[in-house]
């Protein structure tokens, strides 16, 4: 299957993430990854993004099954946790960055 490779490598940093393992596994399955694979800079960069986009994906696979898989358990923790996550993610990933941006 054809796909972005830092796709999939985000699959596994929104794994660790949103178990908040990020910082003792993701630095090791790097390392581990980079053994047997090249990764380019710019894949690495594109990986944060993609974790924020797969986890906007799988709220959408979520809301979408609901009528499938029931909508009882997507109540306000649910979404609490999910926009939760994507602040977090804001703060670490696009709010320091947009701060350097403005200093120069």
């Amino acid at each position: 299957m054809v796909g972005w490779r830092a796709y999939d490598i985000a699959v596994f940093g929104w794994g660790a993430r949103s178990q908040d393992k990020e910082k003792t596994i993701w630095p090791a399955f790097l390392r581990g990854y980079r053994e047997i694979r090249s990764l380019s800079d710019i894949d690495l960069q594109a990986t944060a993004y993609f974790v924020a986009i797969r986890h906007l994906w799988i709220v959408g696979i979520h809301t979408a099954n609901g009528y499938d898989w029931g909508f009882g358990w997507m109540h306000d923790r649910y979404f609490d946790r999910a926009i939760k996550f994507l602040r977090d993610w804001e703060a670490e990933y696009l709010k320091e960055k947009s701060l350097e941006l403005d200093v120069q």
